[in-house]
């Protein structure tokens, strides 16, 4: 039975099905029409290419089999719109069927063809062993040869780069504005300390501003030298080094975001340093403290710390990680587990007690800077309510961000809904309101019509009523929602290259006219036209990427190796259930930070 099974399998028929079939899908993702010449290509490209795939073994099988089928669902659901409306074929169960079937051969073919080219990939040089003297090399090498790139590039911005948020939030660093649960308080306490060193050495506010830029470039530079000269250390062949160095020297979006005065770029920045360390640690050998250790251990804290202030999201990808941490490392390296205690233990101080009083601080010291500028003595009885728990709200408000853009779907595909119906979700969002500014892919205009004086308890109640009533538009919704984080040909805006118009002084000052700003912004740009390029600027595909080296690892080193990923992937999933936008950079910017790092930990071995 199986042999006549595989002889079947082998035949040439059976081939040209599948070459059909995996036509037939790639047509109907990308509309192109049914007497297009595509089809006949594709097809005989597949045929061609099967019948010299080469045998995998049964690590490699099943990876090929899990990734390649994550990957169809990516790129059935990601055009599920053009495939339910096929109606040339009998029903639409055929259709769903030969789409996702045509995805899967197609992947399944081109990933098993990698993974059985890194089989025996090395990035190594193997004649020599782990080096102290060439890591210290390589740090101090590439920090400098990238402060004279990134500062060639820090001159064409100056004094850097803003948006509305970078303007609150230096507006919150000089006391003329409240702060806000959604804007980290640790944040802006260290852009007031570097706005008032940045002003008191050179009195002007660009130059107070470019302190602050600037000190992104330096932090976010020397994660990324401490990276080279990790692979330094394991003898990493030194033209991949000079690759991997390349990406971040040259790559715009490196450029432009690291000076950019953004909560995302030192969040992304202590998501890369934390990824680093836990992967260090996953490598140390040395026995006992060490300074070196000591020096190692409170980097990871204060990174931990990071990755978990600067974005509330952030905190979660960490409490996600945990439990895989301490299986990761309870056994051979304890000392990781008590700085994970520490993490945790910090940031409830923080996030609590600690944050209420920094908060209400602030409010008095703007209260006192506002009376003083109009003129109006305060009294010694004016007192500034105490903020209770002021971070609780905000992420609390987390669990409205997907699920009103899914009752916002109802609401306008469902205009025949009862009566009852009607009142029930009018109760919860302004549905007249809601049909004329519903936006599919970013939340913003739907997060005024909720209803918040509904308890949160009823509001989730309504919401699984609703979802159970209608799921295809709950998941339509959430598919227009996330889809830029997992679909790879999305291109949305990345950065911004300007100073926004603000209260603060600020304006660009750069060497350059603006008619060469307009010329070296147009080819920063170059990615929208240049294929394969454009790939290395597309969330999805960067995601996939860490998915496939995800399933490397497991090849190469087990299971347990593949969870140095998770504070990575982490982050990620945090976006597919609350995401505003669906398809924002800076929020997925440490995946790219984590590029080629995602990349490389599974061809690095542990030292001896």
């Amino acid at each position: 039975m199986l042999l006549r099974l595989q002889k079947v399998r082998n035949s040439n028929v059976w081939q040209w099905i599948q070459g059909i079939v995996v036509a037939f899908a790639i047509c109907i993702a990308f509309k192109l029409t049914t007497s297009n010449v595509l089809y006949l290509l594709v097809s005989g490209l597949y045929v061609a290419v099967n019948r010299q795939r080469a045998e995998l073994e049964k690590k490699e099988r099943l990876v090929n089999i899990i990734i390649s089928s994550l990957f169809s669902i990516f790129m059935f659901f990601g055009n599920i719109e053009n495939v339910l409306a096929v109606d040339y074929l009998v029903a639409w169960p055929v259709t769903v069927i030969i789409c996702f079937w045509g995805f899967y051969l197609c992947f399944e073919l081109i990933l098993g063809y990698f993974l059985y080219c890194l089989r025996n990939a090395s990035v190594v040089n193997t004649d020599t062993v782990y080096s102290k003297k060439r890591a210290l090399i390589g740090f101090f090498v590439s920090f400098f040869a990238l402060l004279v790139v990134w500062g060639v590039g820090f001159a064409f911005s100056y004094p850097g780069n803003t948006t509305t948020d970078s303007n609150t939030m230096l507006s919150m660093a000089l006391g003329k504005m409240n702060l806000k649960p959604a804007i980290p308080t640790v944040y802006v306490l260290i852009l007031n300390v570097l706005w008032n060193w940045g002003f008191s050495l050179f009195g002007t506010p660009n130059a107070a501003f470019a302190v602050c830029s600037g000190a992104h470039v330096v932090f976010v530079g020397l994660i990324v030298a401490y990276l080279i000269s990790c692979l330094c250390a394991h003898n990493v062949k030194k033209s991949i080094c000079a690759v991997i160095w390349s990406f971040y020297a040259f790559v715009p979006y490196n450029v432009q975001l690291t000076h950019t005065v953004w909560k995302d770029i030192p969040f992304s920045a202590c998501v890369f340093l934390f990824m680093i360390l836990i992967w260090e640690e996953y490598l140390n050998h040395e026995s006992g403290v060490h300074l070196r250790e000591i020096l190692r251990l409170f980097t990871l804290i204060v990174a931990g710390i990071g990755m978990c202030l600067m974005r509330n999201n952030g905190y979660f990808a960490y409490l996600f990680f945990l439990p895989f941490g301490i299986y990761l490392f309870y056994k051979n390296n304890k000392k990781v587990l008590v700085a994970l205690g520490l993490i945790f233990v910090i940031i409830k101080v923080v996030q609590g007690p600690l944050n209420d009083e920094i908060m209400t601080n602030h409010k008095a010291w703007v209260t006192e800077l506002k009376a003083a500028e109009e003129g109006i003595e305060l009294s010694k009885d004016t007192t500034v309510k105490k903020v209770k728990n002021a971070t609780s709200s905000y992420n609390a408000s987390g669990i409205y961000i997907i699920t009103v853009q899914q009752l916002g779907r109802v609401a306008v595909d469902r205009v025949d809904m009862s009566t009852e119906d009607y009142l029930r979700l009018n109760n919860v969002i302004d549905v007249e309101r809601m049909r004329e500014e519903y936006d599919p892919y970013c939340r913003d205009s739907a997060g005024y019509l909720i209803n918040y004086k509904l308890p949160v308890k009823e509001y989730i109640r309504e919401w699984i009523y609703f979802g159970v009533k209608y799921p295809i538009q709950y998941m339509l919704a959430w598919k227009d929602q996330t889809f830029g984080y997992w679909y790879p040909d999305i291109q949305y805006w990345v950065y911004t290259d300007q100073i926004k118009d603000n209260e603060l002084g600020l304006y660009k000052d750069s060497i350059l006219s603006e008619d060469q700003r307009y010329e070296l912004m147009l080819t920063e740009e170059m990615y929208k036209e240049i294929p394969v390029y454009g790939m290395l600027w597309s969330i999805g595909f960067v995601v996939w990427i860490t998915l496939f080296f995800a399933g490397v690892m497991y090849i190469r080193k087990g299971l347990k190796a593949v969870m140095l990923y998770i504070p990575l992937l982490g982050v990620w999933a945090t976006l597919l259930v609350a995401t505003p936008v669906y398809a924002e950079f800076r929020y997925i910017y440490a995946m790219f930070l984590c590029l080629p790092l995602s990349i490389m930990l599974p061809f690095i071995e542990k030292e001896k």
